[in-house]
């Protein structure tokens, strides 16, 4: 299964067992959403957290802030 953690920006899978560390915030995605994304980062896009904490696809670099 494929998580995604708001709080640190980054893609956690539990396929190694249950030694594997998903942080607290991670949210499920399913294998199919996981490769949009990275297929939408690979032309250009953003991936970024949306309010709900599940990753989004975005055209513009977000803040720094």
């Amino acid at each position: 299964m494929n998580y995604f953690s708001a709080e640190n920006m980054g893609f956690y899978n539990d396929d190694a067992g249950a030694d594997t560390f998903i942080p607290e915030d991670a949210v499920e995605i399913t294998e199919e959403r996981w490769r949009e994304l990275l297929n939408g980062q690979a032309t250009g896009q953003y991936i970024v957290a949306g309010e709900d904490g599940f990753p989004e696809l975005v055209s513009t670099a977000p803040s720094s802030s």
